[in-house]
């Protein structure tokens, strides 16, 4: 599943998704509400500035 951040770009959340349920995941997020991302070793090290190959979250999290 692809999330479009305004501040990191494009974030790929796939750990947990699956095609059963990936439309009850999107509907989690909600527009203009902050989330905080686990982003993953290889986003972090390997594509470190890299935010337009997208980077891969491990986990996510409303902030309250």
């Amino acid at each position: 599943m692809l999330v479009n951040t305004s501040n990191c770009g494009d974030i790929y959340v796939d750990r947990g998704v699956n095609f059963d349920n990936q439309e009850e995941v999107a509907a989690s997020f909600t527009a203009g509400d902050e989330y905080e991302f686990d982003i993953g070793w290889f986003s972090r090290v390997i594509m470190e500035g890299s935010f337009d190959q997208g980077l891969s979250a491990q986990e996510y999290r409303l902030v309250p």
